[in-house]
């Protein structure tokens, strides 16, 4: 069963793996998505808990995944954000997924990347919309789907970032239902920070750059997939940050409009 396109960039200071999961698109498939997202922060979570804020964020995205073979993918995706007044092109990123473990319902595999900016955008600020940072996501992937549909998966691993960026620790899990009419999911996605100061820290956690600053999240989210005609189809996400540390306690809304190719067939 070939999976549409099921990806929806958490548009934030730190990177994503949301592109990263356990199905492979199927060789000479592509699938090119538009998204639209808006962010909405209700507090802002510091080391001694949080605090209230006032902030917006809208983004769009294009984001292309094809697949190379049965089991190798290559994804790109390329995000314009606004926060307040500001506003540019953000991070790139690349992505190889490679999924050569398949036995029954069990699938296993690893993905890779780079994330790079794409502007000289600005990082100080409340509106601040990147770290600038260079990114190494290497991650582990594994995924089980029962015969009714059913499926639970895990993504984690590592995201090394060039300083003075913190690099972090990031995890996915999800539960679904994947039917040939739709597919819907319930996640969570984790951000740890290995390193790195805080937002008005003081002594050893103070920072001279908002570069230097370590962000981390629990994001709790739900996802829903719907084709409308042969080749096409619309991805709704919702999330919302339950925790974290230099980052929005925030709710998120996504809306994706997918479209299909098939090659060589």
């Amino acid at each position: 069963m070939r999976l549409p396109l099921l990806f929806v960039l958490l548009f934030t200071a730190t990177g994503s793996i949301a592109q990263l999961d356990g199905w492979n698109k199927g060789k000479g498939v592509l699938d090119l998505a538009f998204s639209a997202s808006y962010q909405k922060a209700l507090a802002y979570y510091n080391a001694d808990g949080e605090f209230p804020i006032e902030r917006t964020r809208n983004a769009a995205s294009l984001f292309a995944a094809y697949g190379i073979t049965r089991n190798l993918d290559v994804s790109v995706g390329i995000p314009f954000v606004r926060s307040g007044n500001v506003a540019g092109l953000q991070d790139a990123q690349l992505f190889l997924k490679w999924l050569p473990v398949k036995k029954g319902g069990f699938t296993a595999g690893a993905g890779v990347g780079v994330s790079t900016p794409m502007t000289n955008y600005g990082t100080e600020g409340i509106n601040a919309i990147g770290q600038q940072a260079i990114a190494f996501p290497a991650v582990g992937i594994l995924h089980y789907k029962w015969s009714s549909g059913l499926f639970a998966s895990a993504v984690g691993g590592y995201i090394h970032k060039l300083e003075p960026v913190p690099s972090q620790w990031p995890l996915i899990v999800r539960i679904g239902l994947a039917r040939t009419a739709w597919y819907g999911e319930v996640y969570l996605d984790k951000l740890t920070a290995t390193s790195g100061g805080d937002y008005r820290g003081t002594g050893d956690l103070a920072v001279a750059s908002f570069r230097q600053i370590g962000v981390s999240y629990t994001r709790v989210g739900a996802k829903y997939y719907k084709p409308f005609a042969k080749r096409w189809g619309a991805a709704l996400d919702v999330n919302y940050a339950i925790a974290g540390r230099n980052a929005d306690r925030e709710l998120g809304v996504s809306l994706s409009l997918v479209r299909k190719f098939s090659f060589g067939k």
